[in-house]
Parts: structure tokens; C-alpha cells; sequence
């Protein structure tokens, strides 16, 4: 009963209110990259020209040395930074990957995001990227396993495996 309600909260932050929250920290940030915004969008449309090769984008961002990096105050103040902010400063934690995925993809077929909680209350968010019969689960730098299509739901339980509490897309 606990989890259906974690989860009913959860998946009522992550599609409503994250966007009006996450609003003032990401542009809070992008202020301070403001400079390496040309770059910063000319890598991603590198990035999108390489769509949707996701080894290749990887090799990219691993060649580029992006890296995880959580968020400020040791995580507590939790949000996601624009894309093009994750291109400038080559880091970013989860949720900052996952929104770059989704960018990336963007004009490919089909993306949702994919949040997996474990038991011990961790989270972490992941990009899904369906196109055709297939569906590729992208985390931070790299692709972690494609299934398809009818076996999605495969992919709730594959960061936190049997200690998943439980996951959602959207």
C-alpha cells in the first residue's frame, strides 16, 4: 500500500509539478553558462546528427569526458538542468542524462522517461527510446539493454533489479 502511494506522489511530481519547481533552479544555472550557449547547442546538434547511433553518442560524450555529477547541496536541491547546460558543463546526474537522451531523440520516434526507485527509497531516472518494434533503455552516458517492445515493462526493474520498489514512465 505504501509504494502505490509513494508512487501515485512520485509519478504526480515527476509529470506536474517537477516543471514549475525545476523552472527557477535550471535557469538559475543556465544564466551562468550563458556564454557557452552557442557551443554548448552546437555540440548537441552534433549529438542529434548521430541519432539514433547510441554507441556513437556515447563514444561521444565518453571521448568529450562528460561525467555524473549530482546535484548541488550533496543532491538535496534536486533538479534537472536544460540540455544544452549538460553539453556546457559535461556533467549532469541522472535526470540531467536522461532529459539529454530524450533531446537527442527527440525527433526520432518515440521517448519517455523511465524513474526506477529502489526499496531503500533511492531513485533514479533513465531515458526509453522506442522506435519500430524496439525499446533501448539509455542511462547516464550509455545504452543498458534493448528488449522489445512487448517486454518494456522488462526495463522497470533493470537499474534496481529485485530491490525495485517500483517504476514508472512518462
Amino acid at each position: 500500500m505504501m509504494s502505490k502511494i509513494l508512487k501515485f506522489f512520485n509519478r504526480l511530481w515527476c509529470a506536474y509539478l517537477e516543471c514549475i519547481w525545476n523552472w527557477l533552479p535550471a535557469n538559475i544555472q543556465a544564466l551562468k553558462y550563458r556564454k557557452q550557449k552557442k557551443e554548448a547547442l552546437e555540440f548537441l546538434e552534433r549529438l542529434k546528427k548521430l541519432a539514433p547511433n547510441y554507441s556513437a553518442i556515447s563514444r561521444l560524450l565518453v571521448d568529450e569526458r562528460f561525467q555524473w555529477d549530482q546535484d548541488p547541496l550533496g543532491g538535496l536541491l534536486d533538479f534537472h538542468q536544460k540540455p544544452w547546460v549538460t553539453c556546457a558543463r559535461k556533467a549532469g546526474d541522472c535526470e540531467d542524462f536522461a532529459y539529454l537522451w530524450a533531446e537527442i531523440l527527440v525527433d526520432l520516434d518515440k521517448t519517455e522517461k523511465l524513474v526506477s526507485v529502489s526499496k531503500k527509497l533511492k531513485g533514479h531516472m533513465m531515458c526509453i527510446h522506442l522506435t519500430g518494434d524496439m525499446c533501448y533503455l539509455l542511462s547516464n552516458l550509455r545504452e543498458i539493454k534493448h528488449v522489445h517492445t512487448e517486454l518494456k515493462t522488462t526495463l522497470e526493474t533493470e537499474f534496481y533489479r529485485e530491490d525495485t520498489l517500483y517504476s514508472f514512465t512518462f
